[in-house]
């Protein structure tokens, strides 16, 4: 479908036959013209455009033709071969063919054969070749009403590129407006031009370019001068995966860990010497903190620009972990290959890195690259790591790349290849161990379309060897619904492999599996059961192999149906499984601890709805020291109850900290722009309809079916916040706060404290009061203690 003048026109197909042309008024909508092309050459994957003058242009890529048809005037396509266009119609490349228009007023049209042949075509007329460019290159159209130019932009360097102007009636250069340009790096190479032409002052023609690049992000040139005006990362719009990293702590506190002599056994004197050295050092580093304060100023008064990368290379002291670890570096991948260190604080980019030929991997309607944190920065002095697994753009196998999430540095291993590796193999499955090696490092297991696994690092094999019984893999096949366990066993030439254990297959109703969600593997669980009204406990199912399995069908009524499993993926256990008629997704999941929620739309009512399930093991824990999946344990006992929700949803999660003492709140981003809070009690699926004393002494809120959402649990005050992907929490120093960033097209950065500011005092605090009375009650002591000396005294001597 296109638009000509005030028409709209509509094209249909019939395969190997012909194409059918339609033209309705914009006005009232009526047919005002219908056509018929033969077309015995055309399939659903030939290249088409409609240009503004009517013309309809194709490229049959079987017989190398250009076909051409007037869609009003004319009846058949006219046919020119592609040898009769360039004598190097050899360089074809079937993968890289393109058919676009060069401006939207211009009948020319770009023909890409390949990377480094181009061809610039005019319509108007006789079809006729105005350019052919021969370089790797990128092809835009700039137009007035007397000066059309074409535009090319080619990468010289990584941070350079050269713009041509060339003419569109016969092809040839304009001298005086080339030029090269220096652009930021880690761009990758320009995939979009589009050109806006002006006259100046005096008259002289001049332009400024529009450029995309293969990273996502938009650069604004100007020519006067040849500098970039401005630099967008459009790339962070396109999200595929984040984390936060905890900053190291500065050089001075790090001295601490070796003061004591780490593994070596040192002498009392020899630690004692260590002692004042690190104190020396603090005092020096503090004066030197000083120093700079007094120069630069705080780091707290900075006004950064959010997309532009900001050089921190002269200030290490701002890398370093602040007093409730509320700095944070936020890694944020991007579907276009990116990698972005985020400093939390102001949003500004520390560093970036672009890797082109990392690609996504493709699951249904979702792009996923993995990211896994290998080792933090609690291990001094080892570098933290941080991993990034995806699929080589290229040939279609594994990519992988280790990198030093502070700095963006690769690992050592990965010096000789700062763009990545390629592994020979297809990646069918992965996942870390929670096993730390000798050097603190988590080895993930890879596992490729054979059922070979891969450690990396490889170094690792003597730890997997060791814990060989406690690891356990599982795959899924989400269009058949079905899904298998895995466990690893040491073949004889010292390879591991995988060999399935169980494998099931989910009811018929379940279509297709639309999600598996599984806990975190870092979240900390501080209460292991529930004090009731009656002073007896409920003890919670918490079970860490258990993961949320999502299906969408239909029944024989043909109704939207949805399915959630509780699958067990170390011994193929279904726990527990939920039906929800003639309802919708999206389906957003959040699970933790022992209790799972879900939203989604209910078709029948038209009403947003939230659903909780908590599962319990009962008044007796059956094993009060670890949870085994290979211990016969008794089916929980499942609570569940629905709710109503006032707005539709676009993102959920929960909040995370520390050491898990704090409530649980909610975190749902609206589609209306908002982020809201809501506190784990008010889903509590244990609320009574009709409350009785017991419920009243355990705190449970009486059951309503509808969840209000006050304008004070909204986090986000009055900053809307549009086209959210998803909503990533961590846990600060602080175990009162959670640090939430919700991304996508907008980015939102806050913290929560759901239980309130338990752990920080006041801002109101009064410290005159308390340092008084505190110093009244030292001097009375210290009278008191003198008065009674005294009066022991005299009773002595009587």
């Amino acid at each position: 479908m296109s638009q000509h003048n005030d028409e709209v026109v509509i094209v249909g197909l019939v395969e190997s036959s012909h194409y059918t042309v339609q033209f309705y008024s914009l006005q009232d909508g009526t047919l005002s013209y219908e056509n018929s092309f033969p077309a015995a050459w055309a399939t659903v994957q030939s290249a088409c455009i409609i240009l503004r003058n009517g013309h309809m242009v194709c490229f049959d890529s079987t017989n190398r033709e250009l076909q051409v048809a007037n869609l009003r005037e004319g009846n058949v396509f006219q046919t020119t071969p592609l040898s009769v266009l360039t004598s190097e119609d050899h360089k074809f490349d079937i993968t890289q063919l393109e058919l676009r228009v060069a401006a939207d007023d211009l009948p020319i049209v770009i023909l890409k054969l390949a990377s480094d042949n181009q061809l610039l075509v005019s319509i108007e007329g006789d079809v006729k070749v105005i350019k052919q460019f021969t370089k790797e290159t990128t092809i835009g159209a700039g137009d007035l009403p007397d000066d059309k130019i074409i535009t090319t932009v080619t990468q010289v360097k990584e941070s350079e590129v050269e713009i041509w102007c060339f003419n569109t009636v016969d092809g040839t250069e304009i001298e005086n407006m080339k030029q090269k340009v220096d652009i930021e790096q880690n761009h990758g190479s320009p995939e979009k031009v589009s050109v806006y032409l002006f006259h100046k002052k005096d008259q002289q023609l001049s332009y400024r370019v529009l450029l995309e690049t293969a990273d996502d992000a938009v650069t604004m040139i100007q020519q006067s001068g040849g500098r970039v005006i401005w630099c967008r990362e459009e790339g962070l719009a396109h999200v595929a995966v984040v984390q936060m990293v905890d900053l190291p702590v500065s050089d001075t506190e790090a001295k601490f860990e070796d003061e004591f002599g780490g593994k070596l056994q040192i002498s009392v004197l020899e630690m004692f010497v260590r002692r004042l050295n690190t104190q020396f050092d603090q005092i020096k580093s503090y004066v030197a903190h000083l120093q700079r304060r007094l120069k630069h100023g705080s780091h707290q008064d900075r006004k950064t620009e959010p997309s532009r990368v900001v050089n921190h290379d002269d200030d290490e002291e701002y890398l370093t972990r602040d007093e409730f670890n509320l700095h944070k570096m936020i890694i944020v991948v991007s579907k276009s290959g990116k990698v972005y260190g985020i400093d939390s604080t102001d949003g500004s980019i520390f560093w970036s890195l672009f890797f082109p030929n990392l690609d996504v991997f493709q699951d249904g309607d979702q792009s996923k690259i993995a990211l896994f944190i290998q080792r933090t920065t609690a291990h001094f002095p080892n570098p933290p790591q941080c991993t990034i697994v995806g699929r080589y753009k290229t040939s279609g196998m594994t990519f992988i790349h280790s990198f030093n999430p502070i700095t963006g540095k690769p690992s050592q291993l990965f010096e000789e290849h700062p763009y990545g590796k390629e592994l020979k193999f297809k990646l069918k499955q992965l996942s870390i161990v929670g096993i730390m090696d000798s050097d603190f490092l988590k080895p993930i297991l890879l596992l490729d379309d054979t059922n070979k696994v891969h450690l990396y690092p490889t170094s690792s094999f003597n730890i997997i060897k060791e814990n060989i019984g406690s690891v356990f893999m599982f795959t899924a096949e989400k269009e058949t619904a079905s899904m298998s366990g895995l466990t690893l066993v040491i073949t004889a030439n010292k390879k591991i492999e995988a060999q399935e254990i169980w494998r099931i297959k989910l009811p018929p109703t379940s279509k297709r599996i639309t999600g598996i969600y599984a806990k975190r593997a870092t979240e900390e669980v501080h209460s292991l059961g529930r004090v009731l009204g009656d002073r007896t406990v409920l003890y919670k199912y918490l079970n860490p192999n258990l993961v949320v399995v999502t299906t969408e069908g239909s029944d024989a009524a043909s109704k939207a149906r949805l399915s959630v499993f509780l699958v067990d993926v170390v011994n193929g256990a279904i726990v527990f499984s939920m039906d929800h008629k003639r309802v919708e997704g999206p389906l957003y999941v959040v699970h933790s601890e022992n209790w799972i929620t879900y939203q989604y739309w209910n078709s029948k009512h038209r009403r947003a709805e939230i659903t909780a399930l908590e599962l319990y093991e009962g008044k007796i824990q059956k094993n009060s020291t670890a949870f085994s999946s290979l211990d016969a344990i008794d089916s929980p006992l499942v609570e569940r109850q629905s709710y109503i929700l006032p707005s539709l949803v676009q993102a959920m999660a929960v909040s995370h900290t520390e050491k898990g003492i704090t409530n649980k709140n909610i975190i749902l981003s609206l589609q209306s722009g908002g982020l809201v809070v809501i506190p784990k009690r008010l889903l509590d699926p244990r609320r009574p309809t009709v409350p009785l004393p017991e419920h009243r002494e355990e705190g449970l809120i009486p059951y309503l079916p509808e969840i209000p959402l006050p304008y004070l649990s909204f986090i986000n005050y009055n900053q809307s916040v549009f086209g959210v992907e998803g909503i990533h929490t961590s846990p600060a120093g602080l175990e009162s706060t959670c640090l939430v960033l919700a991304y996508g097209l907008d980015y939102y950065y806050t913290r929560i404290s759901p239980s309130k500011l338990f752990d920080v005092l006041n801002q109101d605090f009064d410290y005159l009061l308390i340092a008084t009375v505190v110093v009244g009650l030292v001097v009375a002591a210290v009278i008191t203690k003198k008065l009674a000396a005294i009066k022991s005294l005299n009773q002595a001597w009587r």
